[in-house]
């Protein structure tokens, strides 16, 4: 073994003793002040580049993302492959052409295809302006079929500077039919009860129902500030039009494990006129892929005793960025809350706060769980995996209940997590694609997305 060391260590030592060649001197060059300096001083550095203090501060966030990091990109390496070849033949640019009508791409179509777990597969077309009077006014026009929906339809026209004021508006009328609605009880039990006819927090089992709904919105408001440091505060009008009947998609009935009379709404028509307060603060430097800064939005109001229902409403959502690596990597922090207060015969049970769903608690079923209160946390990563593609990794956390005091139990919290794909440019994301498991394995995807943690219109 010494001899070993020893032959190493003379080969090692070898080339200082032997005579080495004669090399030349490096090229020397002017500075910007005519004095002589080697290469590097060419470049004008004050100081030479080296290790960074953010690149110590973030060894240990690194450290843990690096195993996530690898696995899925070699998950995603075929995908990847994939946008190689879109890019050498220009796919993207021969697409434009067939869905925007114009050259400065504000006017065009576009195909709407979805897909949930337990719903099934939903497609459509949605026409749209994105700059109507010439200030970023956006006007859509979008129907669907299929999979959630026999047929829906909406328009909706959203502007933060209407014809270049600071009138905030936000208009929207919908239309949707869906077959086989879920409806999973109210709260969350530990077990479920036997029977029929059960009251509804009594059971989680999972029944189905047919609804028909028509709603009209209007959101009016100032708007404070520019884009990056923008503030909307105003008021909306909302109308909900509900019916309810038995499920046509041959799955169990709601009336066949609750009570009917003991669901608030489910044997009536539902019309509620809805008052709210709004206050959007918008510090996000972009709303596509890469969004980096702080999103809040608040809102209080009720319904008023027009009819057989009157209840208070309020709620918040807060999400905030934080860049961990020059934009490619983030990570996005969110949370919120969502309540309602009154004689809880008078809320109907669609009005009530919910989790599940591609929107609040991905890995859980659309509204599976709803009760007076609900509150949502979630982190998720975002790195790059192409120009216009990123992946995700995801975990969110969120639970239901009658009371505050049962809602801050965090051991009874429900939680999922997964990983996705995010594709987009800065303005906008065009597809995501989210793979989640919680109470089991679930599929969400859409190519018809609210702008980042801005959905909760999508909520209503």
């Amino acid at each position: 073994m010494r001899l070993t060391w020893l032959v190493l260590a003379g080969a090692m030592a070898l080339p200082a003793l032997l005579p080495q060649p004669a090399v030349a001197s490096p090229p020397r060059f002017d500075t910007a002040e005519g004095a002589e300096g080697q290469p590097d001083q060419a470049r004008g550095w004050d100081d030479p580049p080296g290790i960074e203090d953010e690149d110590v501060a973030l060894f240990i966030p690194r450290a843990v993302l690096l195993l996530p990091r690898l696995v899925l990109s070699a998950v995603f390496w075929l995908p990847k492959q994939g946008f190689k070849l879109i890019d050498h033949y220009h796919l993207v640019e021969r697409t434009e052409r067939i869905l925007f009508f114009d050259e400065a791409h504000y006017f065009g179509w576009m195909p709407l295809v979805s897909y949930q777990s337990g719903y099934g597969p939903t497609g459509g077309a949605k026409v749209f302006h994105n700059a109507l009077f010439g200030h970023d006014e956006s006007l859509s026009v979008s129907g669907v079929y299929g999979g959630r929906y026999t047929q829906g339809y909406r328009l909706t026209f959203k502007s933060d500077r209407t014809g270049g004021s600071r009138l905030w508006l936000d208009v929207q009328g919908r239309y949707e039919a869906e077959p086989g609605l879920l409806f999973g009880g109210i709260g969350i039990v530990e077990q479920n009860a036997a029977g029929s006819d059960l009251n509804p927090r009594d059971s989680n089992e999972l029944t189905f129902l047919a609804q028909q709904r028509a709603l009209g919105l209007i959101r009016a408001g100032y708007t404070a500030g520019q884009r990056r440091e923008l503030v909307k505060f105003g008021g909306s009008v909302i109308f909900n039009h509900r019916e309810f009947t038995r499920n046509s998609v041959g799955k169990r009935q709601l009336a066949s494990v609750y009570d009917p009379t003991e669901v608030p709404g489910y044997e009536d028509q539902v019309n509620t006129l809805e008052l709210q307060a709004n206050l959007i603060v918008d510090l996000r430097e972009n709303r596509g892929l890469d969004t980096r800064g702080t999103y809040l939005e608040g809102f209080i109001g009720g319904v008023p005793e027009l009819d057989q229902y009157a209840y208070l409403h309020y709620g918040f959502e807060l999400a905030h960025t934080i860049d961990l690596y020059r934009t490619t990597r983030l990570l996005r922090l969110r949370v919120a809350l969502e309540a309602v207060e009154g004689d809880t015969a008078r809320i109907p049970f669609t009005d009530l706060p919910r989790l599940g769903g591609s929107q609040r608690l991905r890995g859980y079923r659309e509204a599976q769980f709803r009760d007076a209160r609900a509150s949502l946390a979630g982190i998720e990563y975002e790195y790059p995996i192409h120009e216009s593609v990123r992946g995700l990794l995801f975990i969110e956390a969120g639970y239901v209940a009658e009371h505050y005091r049962d809602l801050v139990k965090l051991d009874r919290w429900k939680v999922g997590y997964g990983g996705g794909l995010l594709i987009g440019s800065e303005s906008n994301i065009a597809f995501q694609l989210d793979l989640a498991y919680g109470d089991g394995f679930h599929v969400y995807l859409s190519t018809d997305l609210a702008q980042a943690f801005d959905g909760r219109s999508e909520q209503l």
